[in-house]
């Protein structure tokens, strides 16, 4: 079938990307308990005091985790101003053995998780701890943190990695329960983690920044980070130690595995699309033939026996280039 020939408008525009929402829009949520695993997250303890023998503490170096002596001492003993972590909310993170590592499966999320919408509840003996995803606070930024899909600083580089729309790829956990350490945003028991977390805009309806360091000027604690999001993979990892040795008594050491009933994670997800608008115009009576064999077979070449005019139907459209190649 031979194709009508128009060219393509001017007004026509160029490529763009274009974000569709799973769910749409709506929050995703997953359990750990049932069948198939497909469908419900899962648990891995790793451990790097030994590994030779143990089982997953290579997931250590995989989340970018210090291992060795020297990386640990970079979150234990050197200040962020030298270079290191100690006086920061990532100090915590190299202080225990153990990790925990949740993976959502893949065909429950898109490109990327929204690093702002994340609630992950936990169990906790006989009850449950819920943590919650936001950023690191940044003073000087003219761009809203709502049309940011993960943390926008530079020093969590240290766990992800930036690329095209994604400032970092990953997210940071808080949690008010933990009420042993700074946990409440900044120290404040009249705050919540929890404050605008499942609004598509959250930081406009009160959702709260995190702080990276001490500033004794303005009276501000820093607040330590729980556990990290890994956004475009779909892994958490909790290195709280409290919440770690929790989730061993409800699976085991060295678990991998899904089972509990209390364990829920919610987040929302969207996948993106390069997109072309083209204009191609229709004059009147310009399309009222066909080269379709049916249509010849019904009323001749040329449609010479449609005397009584039906209508013909644009049913394919193609975009040719100035070789006329498809």
């Amino acid at each position: 079938m031979l194709p009508f020939l128009k060219q393509v408008d001017q007004s026509s525009g160029g490529f763009k990307k274009e974000r569709t929402w799973l769910n749409s829009g709506n929050l995703i949520t997953l359990t750990s308990s049932g069948s198939p695993k497909s469908n419900h997250i899962s648990f891995t303890v790793a451990d790097r005091s030994d590994l030779t023998s143990r089982q997953y503490g290579n997931l250590f170096s995989s989340f970018n985790y210090p291992i060795t002596d020297a990386q640990k001492i970079l979150f234990t003993g050197t200040t962020f101003a030298n270079g290191g972590f100690s006086n920061t909310a990532f100090s915590g993170a190299a202080n225990q053995n153990k990790i925990c590592v949740i993976d959502i499966p893949r065909n429950h999320y898109g490109e990327l998780i929204d690093g702002k919408s994340i609630k992950l509840t936990i169990p906790s003996g006989g009850t449950t701890i819920d943590l919650y995803s936001t950023y690191f606070n940044d003073p000087i930024s003219v761009i809203s943190p709502d049309d940011l899909f993960s943390d926008p600083q530079p020093q969590s580089h240290q766990f992800g990695q930036p690329s095209q729309d994604n400032p970092s790829n990953v997210a940071f956990l808080f949690s008010n329960a933990l009420s042993a350490r700074t946990s409440n945003p900044n120290s404040d028991t009249t705050k919540s983690w929890a404050t605008g977390w499942n609004n598509l805009r959250p930081f406009n309806k009160g959702k709260l920044l995190a702080n990276f360091t001490d500033d004794v000027s303005a009276g501000k604690k820093k607040d330590l980070i729980l556990g990290i999001c890994y956004l475009s993979s779909g892994f958490i990892t909790i290195h709280d130690a409290t919440i770690v040795q929790e989730l061993e008594k409800q699976f085991g050491t060295n678990f991998t595995k899904s089972g509990s009933t209390s364990a829920e994670i919610k987040f929302k997800s969207f996948t993106s699309e390069f997109v072309q608008h083209v204009v191609c115009i229709g004059d009147l009576d310009e399309f009222n033939t066909s080269t379709s064999k049916t249509f010849e077979d019904v009323y001749g070449v040329g449609g010479i026996n449609n005397t009584s005019n039906q209508p013909v139907y644009v049913t394919e459209l193609g975009l040719y280039n100035q070789r006329n190649e498809l």
